[in-house]
């Protein structure tokens, strides 16, 4: 079965007024409302498909760099018998993926680089060009660069370049200000 309810979120800082976590409860709670109604009758709840939140930590301080935490319903018997179907609670995953902009990309991770350097390619932290990013996506890890495909990493370069220049406006009208 295909995923069909999925939210992925790129977030600048890890230090917000709220744990991302909570966040992504709230997220996946939507995406599974939204299938009352639409995928589900009332009354036939085993027709609710898994819903999942991932948040990309892109900026995160070095020492959270590379890791990833998931978060998921777990039964607990306290007494009596295990449930023997997860599927019929197991309906929300939470991932946060933390890389440091303080990473140098050229390193691979010791674990979950397949993960993780893409991550960090596609979103821009590397500074390399759109080609450099499709070349290493494809000989290191094995990506089939479809024109669509193509068209998205140039398209996350492009964003993430946009993004790079709107900062340093940003950063000079401040300093300008503060001078």
């Amino acid at each position: 079965m295909a995923v069909r309810y999925i939210d992925i979120e790129a977030q600048n800082s890890i230090y917000n007024t709220y744990e991302i976590v909570t966040r992504g409860i709230a997220y996946t709670s939507r995406l599974i409302s939204k299938q009352v109604k639409t995928v589900i009758d009332v009354d036939n709840y085993q027709k609710l498909q898994k819903s999942y939140s991932i948040w990309l930590m892109l900026q995160a301080p070095l020492k959270y760099d590379g890791t990833i935490r998931t978060y998921h319903i777990q039964e607990e018997v306290l007494s009596g018998v295990e449930l023997k179907e997860k599927g019929t609670y197991d309906k929300i995953k939470i991932a946060t993926i933390y890389t440091s902009s303080k990473h140098e990309v050229s390193q691979k991770y010791e674990k979950n680089d397949e993960l993780l350097r893409p991550v960090m390619l596609l979103f821009g932290m590397s500074g390399r060009s759109a080609k450099e990013i499709k070349e290493i996506l494809e000989k290191e890890y094995g990506f089939k660069m479809s024109n669509e495909l193509k068209e998205g990493v140039e398209n996350m370069c492009n964003l993430a370049q946009g993004l790079i220049v709107e900062n340093q406006a940003i950063g000079r009208k401040i300093g300008k200000k503060r001078g």
